[in-house]
C-alpha cells in the first residue's frame, strides 16, 4: 500500500520536483559511503582510468540521477493515462519504419534492451508493440525485494505484458516467440556462474548466453534497441540489427555496441545505471582466488586484461617477505585477470620490482601517527576489490579496513580475533599445536586454499638476469638485525673463516650486512686477511645485494632475511641455527641448501648458539659442497 501510495503521488506531482528530487538523492548516493556507491565509482574507474576525479564524479552523479529516475518511473508509470505514456517515448521516423517491417512481416522478433535509465519505456509505451494477435514480452530477473518485485510484475502484466524470470525462461520464452511475438531481455547484466566469461569495456564480464539462445532456436531477428534519454521521463528510441552468425557470439556483439555508444559521450555514458554489480565475478570467497568457468569467449593469457585489484600487504621484516613470494607467483598463475598490487615498507621496492611478482608496488607511507592513516586512507580511492594480508598486526588490519577492499582475507591464529577483516583462515587448535613442523609458507599457502586457491606453489628459485655465479666467491652474512641472539659469535666467524681459506686457496670472503652489521661485520674483517676478504656491509642497496649474492657459490649465514634472498635467488645456502626453528623459517627454495643446529638440539630449534661448534659447521660445509677439506688441512 505504501509503494502504490507513494506512485500515485509521484504521478501527480509536477515532472520537475521529481526531476529535482533525482538530482539531489543521486548527488547524495556519490557523496554518501555506501557499498552501491562504490560500485559506481569502481566501474567508472575501471572502464575509464584516464578520467579525471572531477569527470569521473560528474558522470557518476548524472548516472546516480538516472538510477533515482528509474525507481521514480517504475513505480509512477502505472498511474499515468496512455497518451502521457506515449509522449514520453519519441519513436524517430527512421525507428517507426523498421518497427511498421517488422509488423508486416510477422516474424519473431529479440530485443537486446541495455540498462539505461529509461528501459522501462518499452514497457509502457503502447507505441513499441508489434500490433495484432501477436504480444511483446519480457524476460525479468527477480527483485531481491519481494514487495517491489511484486509490484512491479503487476505493473507491467496490467500493460498486457507476458513476464518471463530468466531463471527459468527459456522454455517459456521460446514458446512465446514461436508464436512470432516479440520479446525484450536486458542483455547487459551480469550472469554470474553460468555465464560466459568475455570481456567488456576491457575488463572480464559474465555475459549471458540467454537471448542468443533464445533467437537462435525460434529463428527471431535480433536488434539492439536503446532507449536514448532526452528529458526527465523521456527518451527516443533506436534500434540497431544485429545479424550474428553464432548464438555465443550474440551478446558478445550487443556489449560491443553498447560500448561503443558509452564511449560516445558523457552524457550516454551517464545514461547507464554504473550502481549495478556488472563485473561481479569470482568474487565468493571460498573460490575468489581460482579462474573458472563453464564457458568463455577470452583472449590469451598473454592479452588478458588485469583489472580486478588484489592488494598483497606484505610483512615487515625480509625472511617474511621473501616466504611469500612462492605465494605471489601461484596467485598470478591462478588468477590471471588479477592486477596485483604490493603494498610493503619502502626498502623492498626495488628487490619486489627486480623480481617482477606484481603489476605494481606501493610503499607505506613514513610512521607519525594520525597522518600515517590519514595517507593510507587516500588510496580507498584507488577501489581495491581483495586484500590478502600476510602481517598479522593490528596496525595491519586497520590499515586494510581504512583502504577499503570489500573482501579482505588474513590468517587468524587461537585467541587473536581479526575483526576488521572480513573473512579469515582459523587455524584449528590441533593444527595450532603441531605449528613448529609446518613452514610459514606452507602454512600461508593453507590460509590461501581455504580461499580457493587450487594451483600448487612452486619452489624453483628465480633467475636474476645479468648476475653470474662464481664458485670461488663465498658470502658471509654475519648479523641479524631483528634479533641479537640469532648471531654466530665474532669468534667463530674468524675461525671458520680461516679454515675456508685453508680449504678453498682460491676462494674470496665477501661479508654482507645493513647499516646495523657494521661493527660486526668490522670485528670479523679485522681478523683475517685483508686481501682475501671484502667487507661490504652497509655499501649495498637490497637490489644491488640480491645481485651479490646470485653471483655467490656459496653463502654462509646466521638465520636473516638476506639468507633467504640467497637461496630465493638459487644460491647455495649454509644457514645457522640456535633459538629459531628451520623447520617453520628454514630457506623454501628448491637449490642447494643446509641447516646447521647444536649436536643434541630439538630439529624445531630453542638451542643457544654458543653450542654450534666452528668444526660442525665446516664440515657440515664441505658435506654440502662434497668437498674433503681434510685433506687442504694436511
Amino acid at each position: 500500500m505504501l509503494i502504490k501510495s507513494f506512485g500515485f503521488l509521484c504521478a501527480h506531482v509536477p515532472e520537475y520536483v521529481l526531476a529535482f528530487f533525482a538530482k539531489v538523492i543521486g548527488r547524495l548516493l556519490v557523496a554518501l559511503p555506501s557499498r552501491r556507491r562504490r560500485i559506481l565509482l569502481s566501474n567508472l574507474d575501471r572502464a575509464f582510468p584516464e578520467w579525471s576525479r572531477d569527470r569521473l564524479l560528474k558522470v557518476a552523479r548524472a548516472s546516480a540521477a538516472c538510477l533515482v529516475e528509474m525507481g521514480l518511473f517504475s513505480l509512477t508509470y502505472p498511474f499515468l493515462s496512455k497518451d502521457h505514456i506515449r509522449r514520453l517515448l519519441h519513436i524517430p521516423p527512421e525507428t517507426e519504419r523498421k518497427l511498421n517491417e517488422l509488423r508486416r512481416s510477422n516474424q519473431p522478433v529479440v530485443f537486446f534492451i541495455p540498462h539505461v535509465a529509461l528501459f522501462e519505456l518499452l514497457v509502457a509505451s503502447p507505441h513499441f508493440r508489434p500490433g495484432g494477435n501477436r504480444r511483446f514480452g519480457a524476460v525479468y530477473r527477480p527483485n531481491s525485494n519481494p514487495v517491489i518485485d511484486s509490484w512491479i510484475l503487476q505493473a507491467r502484466r496490467q500493460k498486457g505484458l507476458p513476464m518471463f524470470a530468466r531463471n527459468a525462461a527459456l522454455i517459456e520464452a521460446k514458446g512465446h516467440l514461436r508464436k512470432n511475438n516479440w520479446l525484450g531481455v536486458l542483455f547487459d547484466q551480469n550472469a554470474g556462474n553460468s555465464g560466459t566469461l568475455s570481456t567488456f569495456l576491457g575488463r572480464i564480464a559474465s555475459l549471458t548466453p540467454l537471448p542468443g539462445l533464445l533467437a537462435f532456436g525460434t529463428k527471431s531477428r535480433m536488434f539492439f534497441a536503446l532507449t536514448e534519454r532526452t528529458g526527465f521521463f523521456r527518451a527516443t528510441l533506436r534500434l540497431k540489427e544485429i545479424k550474428g552468425q553464432r548464438s555465443e557470439t550474440l551478446t558478445t556483439e550487443a556489449h560491443g555496441i553498447l560500448e561503443s555508444h558509452l564511449r560516445s559521450s558523457d552524457q550516454a555514458c551517464g545514461e547507464w545505471l554504473w550502481a549495478h554489480d556488472r563485473w561481479k565475478t569470482h568474487v565468493h570467497w571460498k573460490r575468489c582466488l581460482r579462474f573458472q568457468s563453464k564457458r568463455q569467449s577470452l583472449p590469451t593469457i598473454k592479452t588478458f586484461p588485469r583489472k580486478t585489484k588484489f592488494w598483497i600487504r606484505l610483512p615487515n621484516w625480509l625472511g617474511d617477505v621473501i616466504m611469500t613470494l612462492p605465494l605471489l607467483r601461484v596467485l598470478r598463475k591462478a588468477r590471471p585477470d588479477a592486477e596485483l598490487t604490493l603494498i610493503c615498507q619502502p626498502q623492498f621496492r626495488p628487490l619486489l620490482e627486480l623480481l617482477q611478482v606484481s603489476d605494481a608496488v606501493k610503499t607505506l607511507p613514513a610512521k607519525s601517527t594520525f597522518r600515517y592513516y590519514v595517507n593510507v586512507l587516500q588510496w580507498r580511492k584507488q577501489y581495491p576489490d581483495f586484500q590478502i594480508l600476510f602481517t598479522n598486526s593490528l596496525r595491519g588490519d586497520v590499515e586494510s579496513f581504512l583502504m577499503g577492499a570489500p573482501n579482505r582475507f588474513g590468517l587468524q591464529l587461537p585467541g587473536k580475533p581479526r575483526p576488521f577483516l572480513t573473512k579469515t583462515y582459523k587455524l584449528e587448535e590441533e593444527t595450532f599445536d603441531h605449528l613448529h613442523a609446518i613452514h610459514q609458507t606452507n602454512l600461508w599457502e593453507k590460509m590461501m586454499n581455504r580461499f580457493g586457491l587450487i594451483e600448487k606453489v612452486c619452489d624453483q628459485p628465480f633467475e636474476i638476469k645479468g648476475s653470474k655465479r662464481d664458485a670461488q666467491k663465498i658470502g658471509i652474512i654475519a648479523g641479524s638485525s631483528n634479533n641479537p641472539v640469532k648471531r654466530w659469535s665474532v669468534r667463530n666467524w674468524v675461525a671458520l673463516m680461516s679454515k675456508l681459506f685453508l680449504g678453498l686457496p682460491d676462494a674470496k670472503i665477501y661479508l654482507y650486512g645493513t647499516q646495523e652489521d657494521i661493527p660486526v661485520a668490522n670485528a670479523i674483517a679485522s681478523g683475517v686477511n685483508p686481501k682475501k676478504i671484502v667487507n661490504m656491509a652497509g655499501k649495498t642497496s637490497l637490489r644491488k645485494l640480491t645481485f651479490e649474492l646470485a653471483g655467490c657459490g656459496l653463502v654462509v649465514g646466521n638465520d636473516t632475511g638476506g639468507m633467504h634472498l640467497a637461496n630465493a635467488v638459487g644460491t647455495p645456502v649454509a644457514v645457522l641455527y640456535g633459538p629459531t626453528n628451520p623447520l617453520s623459517t628454514g630457506p623454501f627454495f628448491n637449490s642447494p641448501k643446509v641447516c646447521i643446529q647444536p649436536k643434541g638440539s630439538s630439529s624445531a630449534g630453542g638451542a643457544s648458539m654458543k653450542s654450534l661448534s666452528v668444526e660442525d659447521v665446516f664440515h657440515e660445509i664441505g658435506e654440502m659442497l662434497k668437498v674433503d677439506f681434510s685433506l687442504n688441512e694436511k
